[in-house]
C-alpha cells in the first residue's frame, strides 16, 4: 500500500519538491528513487530550521560545536546531527528524568556532555516550574491566558528545584560555537547575560521570540535583540509564527555574526 501511494501523481510531486529544497540547501538525498530518506531529511530540515541557517553555517564553517540550552529530549540535536556533524555537542536541560534521555542522544556524536541545569545569568540553584508539557516547563511562571492556546499543557504540576549555571562558566574558553540554540521560555534574556564570552566565539543564535506575552516577566523581542546587536550580531531570519486561533503566538528568529559572516573570518 505505502509503495502503490508513494507513485501516485501527488506523492511523486511532493517528493519531487523535497528534492529541489534539498538540492538548494546543498544535503546529499540520495537521488530520484530515495522517496522515503528525502521525507526523514525534509522533516530533519523543519524540525531544526536548517533553512533558516546561514550558508557559511551550512556548507562552509568547519569543526564547529552545537550548544543546545533547553535541550528538552534531544530532537533538534537530532535533526542536526543528522544534517551535519558538529565537533561537540553541549546540551543544557534541567529537568532531571530528562538526564538519561539526553545522554543516549548524545551517544551518536564524537563528542557530547549533558549539564543538568538551567541556564542563566548566575551559578546557584533556582525554582523550575515543571508543566504538564515538559518542552514548557519555565522558570517563570506561565499566563493564565496561555491556557486558551495550549490547555493544560501549559499548566503547573509542581515545582522543583534545580541547579542554574552559565553559559560561560560551562563552555571551554577555545570552543567555537557554531550555532547557539536557546529555547527556555521567556528566560532568553538571562541567558544570554551569562553568555557575553561565549558569544564572541559565537555564529549563530537561534532563539524563540514571543508575540505574545506568555509567561509572567519574561523576557521580549527586544531585550534579546538589544543584547545581541549589542554583542555584534544582526538578525539574519524569522520562521513563520506559530498560529493558535489566529493569533500569532511565537516564531524562532536566527541571528548572525558579523565575525562569521565571511568564510575566511575567524573567531
Amino acid at each position: 500500500m505505502k509503495i502503490a501511494g508513494a507513485l501516485t501523481p501527488k506523492f511523486l510531486l511532493e517528493h519531487r519538491r523535497r528534492r529541489i529544497a534539498l538540492d538548494l540547501l546543498g544535503i546529499p538525498h540520495g537521488g530520484p528513487a530515495a522517496y522515503w530518506r528525502t521525507a526523514q531529511l525534509a522533516a530533519h530540515v523543519e524540525r531544526c530550521r536548517f533553512d533558516l541557517w546561514p550558508e557559511f553555517l551550512r556548507l562552509k564553517l568547519e569543526r564547529w560545536s552545537l550548544v543546545d540550552v533547553g535541550a528538552n529530549e534531544g530532537e533538534f540535536i537530532d535533526s542536526v546531527g543528522a544534517l551535519r556533524a558538529p565537533a561537540a555537542v553541549y546540551a543544557f536541560e534541567p529537568l532531571p528524568e530528562l538526564k538519561a534521555v539526553l545522554e543516549r542522544t548524545l551517544e551518536h556524536h564524537e563528542q557530547g556532555r549533558v549539564i543538568s541545569a538551567a541556564a542563566g545569568d548566575q551559578i546557584g540553584s533556582l525554582v523550575l516550574n515543571r508543566a504538564r508539557s515538559p518542552k514548557l516547563s519555565s522558570v517563570l511562571e506561565p499566563q493564565a491566558a496561555m491556557s486558551e492556546h495550549y490547555r493544560d499543557a501549559i499548566s503547573i504540576i509542581d515545582r522543583i528545584e534545580v541547579p542554574i549555571t552559565t553559559l560561560d562558566a560551562e563552555i571551554p574558553a577555545d570552543v567555537v560555537v557554531g550555532l547557539l540554540k536557546i529555547d527556555v521560555q521567556g528566560f532568553e534574556p538571562q541567558v544570554l547575560d551569562g553568555a557575553m564570552q561565549t558569544l564572541s566565539r559565537t555564529a549563530v543564535v537561534m532563539l524563540e521570540i514571543n508575540y505574545a506575552e506568555h509567561y509572567s516577566c519574561g523576557g521580549h523581542f527586544e531585550d534579546a535583540h538589544d543584547r545581541l546587536s549589542g554583542a555584534g550580531f544582526r538578525l539574519s531570519a524569522v520562521s513563520c509564527p506559530h498560529i493558535s486561533r489566529g493569533v500569532p503566538l511565537w516564531a524562532d528568529a536566527v541571528y548572525v555574526s558579523r565575525h562569521f559572516e565571511h568564510e575566511d573570518a575567524q573567531p
